[in-house]
């Protein structure tokens, strides 16, 4: 049963096309999960000079914090 599907499968697609796919697959993995984030998006000195670790921890309840995310580009940038 097995083989009568990969011999139909196989019957429908030329050889070359499922290595377009394959191809085509690598690239969109290696752009979206791995080169977009390669280069670090700057952070300017004025944040860096007014925000501060301590900021985030008490010893106190305080408000949770959390960040909107609009694009899917920021989910991203949020996790590195």
């Amino acid at each position: 049963m097995i083989n009568y599907l990969k011999n139909w499968i196989i019957s429908l697609t030329p050889p070359n096309l499922i290595k377009i796919f394959v191809i085509i697959y690598i690239a969109y993995v290696l752009i979206t999960g791995v080169f977009i984030f390669l280069i670090p998006n700057p952070v300017s000195k004025d944040y860096i000079k007014n925000s501060s670790v301590a900021n985030y921890y008490s010893d106190e309840v305080g408000p949770d914090r959390c960040i909107v995310l609009d694009k899917p580009l920021d989910s991203g940038l949020a996790r590195a």
